[in-house]
């Protein structure tokens, strides 16, 4: 099984990311002559097809799932998924394994043909309406002069495995004066995840909250927010959760804008994202995150909003005890 390490490759051209560049790296693969993208944050590496072994009863885009160092890793037939047709036989295709919420998976496509630094700024959201919100694309750029969509691989694997351990018990609560008055922002690109954490918040009785779709809107809505200075911004905004990758503006880009400005730079900020690896844990801290959590961990953020907002837990004492969760999967 012939593979080549991404990370690996990153490394070996010293195009690894420092922390708030507002920058990623894209591997691009196509399907059906077409190219899309993928945030190589969440690549693990590409190798050629495996033997692969059946799995009844599964949804039909999965082939079936293989062994990869002693992990059992499920196979996604990503065209099957989104009704295409592929252009090369199965034993000429590529498959990318993919780790995010601690979890890997594998994805069957065409042809991988290579890697890209592009600047969030150059990465555009879908428009917010509802033609487009079962759409399993999160953004679009233009990479060589061709539009490239970026795939939601959050929405595949939490439609194909239809619990993914993102979906929490939601128990509404009786007594839920205490965070009525609450204002929190939130920035994430994924419509799906976008609807969980809403929801998880609004039963749970926060019940102001506004979410944005990437980064950049979120942050001027803050500068909106800060410019009648430090005295009244507490009664329009108590906490910012932001995913990390989002179109043109990312997660730890936007911690860090916040954490310069004169009247945001005290808010809490929250990052909620698919990627909490040990890396990124070092660059969130490095740009003033006060906690990280990883999505699977979504029942958590009702808890540490409480503790945050009540003043049980610190702005320091967070930033230390921020942590990545337990490999999984």
């Amino acid at each position: 099984m012939r593979s080549f390490d991404v990370k690996q490759m990153l490394l070996e051209k010293d195009i690894l990311l420092e922390a708030g560049t507002n920058e990623l790296e894209v591997l691009v693969f196509s399907l059906d002559g077409r190219p899309y993208g993928i945030n190589v944050a969440k690549v693990r590496e590409v190798i050629s097809p495996p033997t692969v072994h059946r799995m009844p009863s599964s949804h039909e885009s999965v082939e079936g799932a293989f062994r990869l160092r002693d992990r059992v890793i499920p196979l996604i037939n990503l065209a099957r998924f989104l009704g295409m047709e592929s252009s090369v036989a199965p034993k000429d295709s590529r498959i990318v394994v993919t780790e995010f919420n601690s979890v890997l998976n594998s994805f069957r496509v065409d042809d991988v043909r290579r890697i890209y630094r592009v600047s969030w700024d150059h990465i555009e959201p879908l428009p917010s309406i509802p033609e487009f919100s079962d759409t399993p694309i999160t953004a679009v750029t233009r990479i060589d002069d061709v539009i490239t969509p970026m795939l939601d691989f959050e929405m595949i694997v939490d439609r194909i495995h239809a619990f993914s351990g993102l979906r929490p018990e939601i128990t509404p609560v009786t007594d839920a004066g205490h965070r009525q008055g609450r204002h929190i922002a939130i920035a994430e690109d994924s419509v799906t995840v976008q609807q969980l954490i809403s929801d998880t918040l609004t039963t749970a009785g926060y019940e102001n909250v506004v979410i944005f779709n990437n980064g950049l809107s979120l942050w001027e809505w803050l500068e909106a927010q800060a410019a009648d200075g430090p005295e009244t911004l507490s009664d329009r905004i108590d906490v910012v959760i932001a995913d990390i990758e989002m179109p043109r503006m990312d997660g730890l880009h936007l911690t860090k804008r916040v954490r310069e400005h004169p009247v945001l730079g005290g808010l809490p900020i929250i990052i909620f994202s698919s990627l909490i690896t040990p890396d990124n844990l070092k660059k969130g801290k490095s740009v003033g995150a006060t906690m990280q959590i990883s999505k699977p961990e979504l029942f958590h953020v009702v808890t540490i909003l409480d503790d945050l907002l009540s003043g049980r837990v610190a702005e320091e004492e967070a930033r230390a005890t921020s942590s990545m969760p337990a490999r999984s999967g």
